[in-house]
């Protein structure tokens, strides 16, 4: 199957999407590039390999795995800067040549019905990713030295990982009666005054953009925990913004959300009116309802740094995300139990030293 690479028109370099400008840099040359330019540039390019990966009907299955078992396949693309074979497993769209190095973008694995509505191109370049890991770890007093290595940081990685994205308008209504009870006092007597309510709203709410991992291998708690992301700044996809980063095609559909998400979403709506009775007693509810009355699903690759870190010891993995637009962090952190015992042992001589000393000087 064929791979895209985008080369400067100058050097014949490869471009990398800058985050920090938004545009395209040549780091051999130094040269960038605006969307507009690229786009005049390689549309051409880009249409020719679609068209041949359309016209491509066998795969090399590397493995010979069961063909219905997609997850233990892997395929052959050829580097189109130096021509060596690039192995990826089924859902990636985009990486890096293990020999060149150079960023390759596989062409036909986002085409079609696998074509993005959306992108959000990443607007964290990797320094600036380093700098927040570094922050963010320094304020962990228990995690091993290996886990913020030089080593270590320099495999972070800027991942596109693919999302769908839910949006609905719900119809809702309540109709209830309820009271408020407040008491007074005048001398020596109280008195409670009961108020009568007769509740009644009905409206639509719209909920936009509800998003999903659609990657069944991503660590969902991860790319999840990431969220949410300034949707405002989503893009019509273009292949062009993956050149630098790798990137993943969802492997998961709307069946496999919709159920879920249609329950939460009417969850969500009938809290919503439980608002309008919050704080009153007594309350009789005489119709409450909430229903989906439009909705759609759209598909977007969303920017995500992550850091992985396997503790042979224990034989456990460790993942570290960074949004890769807005900085958000999380991640799950190994525990060094060397510098754990050193810390709970220098307290306890610590309050071992107090003791003495009250006990020298009092008793």
């Amino acid at each position: 199957m064929d791979a895209l690479l985008y080369k400067c028109p100058s050097c014949g370099a490869e471009l990398k999407f800058n985050p920090q400008t938004q545009g395209y840099k040549c780091d051999y040359c130094l040269l960038e590039y605006s969307q507009e330019e690229l786009d005049a540039k390689f549309a051409q390019q880009e249409e020719r390999a679609l068209n041949e990966s359309a016209q491509n009907e066998h795969i090399e299955d590397v493995f010979n795995a069961d063909e219905n078992t997609a997850a233990e396949q892997a395929l052959l693309y050829n580097c189109p800067n130096c021509g060596a074979q690039i192995v990826t497993d089924q859902t990636t769209a985009a990486t890096f040549c293990y020999y060149c190095h150079s960023p390759v973008i596989l062409s036909g694995r986002l085409d079609g019905a696998d074509t993005p509505d959306y992108v959000i191109p990443f607007e964290i370049d990797r320094n600036t990713a380093q700098q927040i890991f570094s922050a963010w770890i320094t304020k962990k007093k228990y995690v091993p030295k290996d886990f913020y290595s030089n080593d270590q940081i320099d495999k972070l990685s800027g991942v596109y990982f693919p999302y769908i994205l839910y949006n609905c308008r719900i119809h809702a209504c309540i109709d209830a009666t309820a009271q408020k009870n407040s008491v007074r006092r005048i001398g020596n007597t109280e008195y409670t005054d009961i108020d009568s309510y007769h509740i009644k709203k009905e409206g639509d709410m719209d909920l936009n953009n509800i998003a999903r991992n659609a990657l069944k291998k991503a660590n969902k708690v991860l790319v999840e925990g990431v969220l949410p992301y300034d949707f405002a700044k989503a893009v019509q996809f273009k292949m062009s913004y993956l050149s630098g980063f790798m990137a993943e095609r969802k492997d998961m559909q709307v069946s496999d959300f919709e159920k879920n998400i249609e329950a939460e979403v009417h969850s969500y709506a009938m809290q919503k009116l439980d608002d309008y009775t919050a704080g009153y007693s007594d309350i009789n509810i005489f119709k409450k309802e909430a229903a989906i009355i439009q909705d759609s699903w759209k598909y977007a690759l969303m920017p995500v740094w992550t850091l992985t870190y396997n503790d042979r010891k224990n034989n456990k993995i460790y993942y570290f995300s960074i949004n890769g637009q807005k900085g958000n962090v999380i991640g799950k952190l190994p525990v060094d139990s060397k510098k754990l015992m050193i810390h709970f042992l220098l307290i306890a001589a610590f309050c071992m030293v107090i003791f003495l000393l009250f006990s020298y000087f009092i008793l």
